[in-house]
């Protein structure tokens, strides 16, 4: 694509004021976005760490509570009291001291009203009075059975919960603080806090205090925490893979989980890695460490942390912000500094270079008259700067080109002049040649001296006599020719003439052309090797310059062969109605310097002012370095093509020739490749 000195400004005005813009962005949002993101990851774990420690706090204030009231003697008597009861139906029936009425098996409303209005959950009522309902007690015996609840319960039986085991193992039991399940009462997420009752005086276990604690109930001290905060916060139970409770969006909440799955599994990829992860998180174990002070058995505690998470989005907006303002703000200052600059460099790069290309044209156009400055006045439009500089230039050189076109001007004239007088000075002689030898032959037919008929022996040295002569007279005609075309090649670089189109037997011009040399390889004692094929077909062109070709490419090779060697002419019908000629030499080769132009005039590789032509009798006897000149051109009328290759003993010329040349097409004016691939 084509870009005009207009549009290279352009764009460079847009990348000089736009690329410093966008690093400026980048480093905004770079800098910006990680000083953002660890300054606001601290900040969550700091957070994370409070909310864990409120957590914590909370259960353990409830794990005192409740091992306050299990260490109350009448609390233990109680327990001790209805240790017996090993079923729900004997749980009631053994209860009542103000109902007379039986229990059923499954607990009628009277001995379910035992279990609530009996003095110990009376007191545990008292507890729990003040929880908003988030807090339920239940006291259960050795065996397993409810016998005292703040509210109705929904089981009597506790012996095939999860917790009742590990609550149950040992002399005196454990404290749980258990995972989360649905709680019956309530049917809400709960947590479950079991706190063992031992006999103060033995030791002995006696019975539990279960207490439910809703986990709403562990959001409101979260919530305290979390006033400003556009944070998903969660607490995750780390043995169950699972939260335990949720504040905020579930889908955010389940981006934070994989993100703190991912860090502490070693995953740790810094700032970058947050913001490609879309997720920021803080974390903080939740550590229950006052146990051991709070009540002397053994506990199990569940394994939580906190979980802050925002989105990166979320994050990053103000940084946004600050990069959109900043854009535009930029956005803006760019746009005048770019219409400031277009001005000045249209006025001081785009005008002085449009009226230098202006006096270009005019120049090739033949003005060579054209000044871009003046001689009297300073020009407004080029100042002293490269351009004015240029300008200058461009004068001197106009002034330069005006004073050789007057002396090529003459010297053209002084060339006309002694073109034409060699012009007359060559033809003349050949004229008296052609003359001559066509008297000789009328002498010669006058005295009965023929062309010999084929196979007469007697005569047949006068006919190598008439046959020696003819060619003279048909050399003498060519060269007449030639010497035409040659004039017409140094005087004007190029033909004019067009080649002749008619059919023609291409076989009988090659057979001729080698006839006709035959006389200067038998001198040389070289021998000619011709392959032809059976059938050549008729060719359509101008069998003169065909013969030409031919002729000059032989008595090159024949020159350049040293004596007794082999000279090859093959001819090829190729596909496509092509012709393929090829002259082999077995000489030296051309010398690099003539490889590397051999169809420009005058290329021979040594001094022309030197040359001598000689005879082809004469090995290496170089001329004016035209013959290939002219057989390129020969060949281009033809819409053709040749091809020059080294061989390891000598040189190939390779020629292909349309078998038919179409009379309403141009002759092709393209310069042919040297060289030819193997």
């Amino acid at each position: 694509m084509h870009f005009g000195i207009r549009r290279k400004l352009i764009g460079m005005l847009v990348l000089v004021g736009l690329l410093p813009m966008a690093l400026s962005l980048m480093a905004i949002l770079g800098i910006g976005a990680r000083d953002r993101i660890n300054t606001i990851q601290d900040a969550y774990v700091e957070l994370a760490s409070a909310c864990a420690h409120a957590i914590s706090f909370q259960l353990e204030a409830e794990v005192r509570r409740l091992n306050f009231a299990a260490t109350l003697p009448e609390v233990v008597r109680f327990i001790q009291k209805h240790n017996n009861i090993r079923s729900p139906a004997v749980a009631t029936a053994q209860i009542p001291p103000a109902s007379t009425r039986s229990a059923t098996a499954g607990g009628s409303h009277e001995s379910i009203s035992v279990l609530v209005n009996n003095p110990i959950a009376r007191r545990i009522r008292l507890i729990t009075a003040d929880k908003l309902g988030l807090y339920h007690v239940l006291v259960i015996n050795r065996h397993g059975m409810v016998i005292a609840s703040d509210v109705k319960p929904a089981v009597l039986d506790v012996r095939k919960k999860w917790w009742w085991k590990i609550a149950d193992s040992g002399i005196s039991g454990t404290c749980v603080i258990g995972s989360v399940f649905s709680d019956p009462i309530t049917g809400l997420p709960s947590i479950p806090i079991i706190v063992p009752v031992v006999h103060p005086g033995s030791g002995v276990l006696v019975g539990f205090i279960l207490e439910t604690v809703n986990v709403t109930a562990l959001t409101y001290e979260l919530r305290l925490y979390l006033p400003q905060s556009q944070a998903v916060a969660q607490v995750y139970d780390q043995k169950l893979n699972s939260p335990v409770f949720i504040l905020g969006n579930a889908k955010q909440a389940r981006i934070g989980r994989q993100r703190y799955i991912a860090l502490h599994g070693g995953n740790r990829s810094g700032w970058i890695g947050d913001l490609l992860a879309g997720c920021l998180i803080g974390d903080a174990t939740v550590k229950f460490n006052r146990m051991t002070e709070i009540i002397n058995q053994p506990s199990v505690v569940p394994q939580w942390c906190i979980i802050l998470s925002q989105s990166s989005q979320n994050i990053l907006a103000p940084i946004l912000r600050q990069a959109e303002m900043v854009a535009l703000a930029g956005g803006l200052l760019i746009l005048g500094l770019f219409a400031l600059g277009y001005v000045i460099s249209k006025r001081e790069i785009i005008y002085p270079i449009l009226r230098l290309r202006e006096a270009t044209s005019a120049v090739g156009r033949g003005e060579l008259n054209i000044r871009l400055l003046s001689q009297d006045q300073e020009d407004v439009m080029f100042r002293s700067d490269e351009l004015g500089e240029l300008a200058r230039d461009f004068d001197e050189m106009t002034r330069r080109l005006a004073a050789n076109v007057r002396q090529f001007e003459q010297a053209a004239k002084a060339k006309q002049r002694f073109m034409d007088l060699a012009a007359h000075e060559l033809r003349s002689p050949i004229s008296h040649i052609m003359t001559t030898t066509q008297l000789i032959l009328r002498q010669l037919g006058s005295v009965g001296i023929v062309r010999p008929a084929p196979g007469d022996t007697a005569n047949a040295s006068f006919g190598e006599i008439y046959k020696s002569v003819d060619s003279i007279l048909k050399n003498s005609r060519r060269l007449s020719k030639i010497v035409t075309d040659l004039l017409k090649l140094v005087q004007e670089d190029v033909f004019t003439t067009k080649p002749r189109r008619d059919s023609f037997d291409l076989r009988k011009v090659i057979l001729d052309i080698c006839d006709q040399q035959s006389g200067f390889i038998t001198a040389r004692k070289q021998r000619l090797e011709l392959v032809l094929p059976d059938v050549i077909p008729t060719m359509w062109g101008d069998s003169d310059k065909i013969g030409d070709i031919l002729s000059n490419l032989l008595s090159n090779a024949i020159r350049f062969s040293p004596d007794g060697a082999v000279v090859r002419v093959m001819v090829n019908v190729l596909v496509g109605g092509q012709i393929e000629l090829i002259v082999e030499d077995s000489g030296s080769g051309m010398p690099d310097e003539v490889m590397a132009g051999p169809f420009q005039p005058f290329q021979t590789g040594a001094d022309t002012m030197q040359h001598h032509s000689g005879d082809a009798g004469e090995e290496g006897s170089r001329g004016l370095g035209l013959g290939l000149a002219i057989v390129r051109r020969f060949v281009e009328l033809h819409e053709g093509q040749i091809f020059i290759r080294p061989l390891p003993a000598g040189t190939q010329v390779k020629v292909i020739l349309p078998l038919n040349l179409d009379a309403d097409t141009p002759a092709a004016l393209t310069a042919t490749p040297a060289t030819s691939p193997s």
